[in-house]
């Protein structure tokens, strides 16, 4: 969600209303929720083992009431971004909601791909509200920092439900390979991140990602280290709280920035 309030900030800043963004990141929002809701309905097996104070396996609410939340968030997703009347923010929306059922559905499945599809999706949400307006060649260096970022805090999740995976036959790649190879492919995606991050160019309304970007590499490297001298799910577990401390502040950041200017 604090993607879909940065979304908000950059159209706002870039194209030619202010409402037109708000609604662009309404459906955003709206899109996610569906999705994330749709994702606990295939997840109730894993969750069980990883996640069982969450309301569906607990049994606070029913899974006829999920669906019906997910029908409706979807469908909210679609109508508030038609009020924008912009084909690139409907089409936006409804590949949105197409590929948050593909995920939970198959892409989720795949060892791997299932951490580069959500970051490559993450990269792209901030500039949902902004797309038409801004030169898609000058954003690719954000997108691409963005998505480093969140596949390999993805990663690192995988790494931390390792074994409610394994139980429940999950493939992702701490379960196949170990806790400790996964963790190095997430030390080379920070080490990628520091790298485009260094050699970006200015990104349109964000001047100060890549700064931020290589920061948030150095520090995350360093707490890796950390991490790999005892491996366990505390300290994975508090890795994965720094990074939710880079995405919510980070967006707060960014969206503060983008208003003053």
């Amino acid at each position: 969600m604090p993607l879909a309030v940065l979304a908000y900030g950059l159209g706002a800043a870039t194209g030619p209303s202010h409402l037109r963004a708000a609604a662009a990141a309404i459906a955003v929002a709206c899109a996610l929720a569906g999705g994330y809701a749709y994702n606990d309905l295939r997840d109730q097996s894993t969750d069980r083992v990883n996640r069982p104070a969450r309301p569906l396996v607990s049994g606070r609410v029913t899974p006829r009431q999920v669906r019906w939340f997910v029908a409706l968030a979807f469908i909210v997703a679609v109508i508030v971004a038609m009020t924008t009347a912009s084909p690139f923010t409907v089409a936006f929306i409804l590949a949105l909601i197409t590929c948050l059922f593909l995920y939970s559905d198959a892409v989720k499945h795949v060892a791997g791909l299932k951490n580069v599809f959500v970051g490559a999706w993450c990269g792209l949400l901030p500039w949902a509200a902004s797309i038409e307006y801004v030169a898609a060649a000058a954003i690719l260096p954000a997108i691409a920092m963005v998505g480093l970022f969140v596949t390999q805090k993805e990663l690192v999740a995988d790494v931390y439900d390792r074994e409610g995976d394994a139980a429940a036959g999950v493939l992702t790649i701490p379960v196949l390979f170990g806790s400790r190879p996964a963790l190095t492919i997430v030390f080379g995606l920070n080490v990628a991140l520091w790298a485009v991050a260094r050699g970006a160019g200015p990104v349109p309304v964000l001047p100060h990602l890549s700064t931020a970007g290589q920061l948030v590499a150095i520090v995350n490297s360093l707490a890796l280290c950390a991490v790999a001298l005892k491996v366990t799910n505390t300290s994975v577990r508090a890795y994965l709280e720094l990074q939710k401390i880079w995405l919510i502040g980070g967006c707060i950041a960014l969206f503060a920035l983008i208003m003053v200017r």
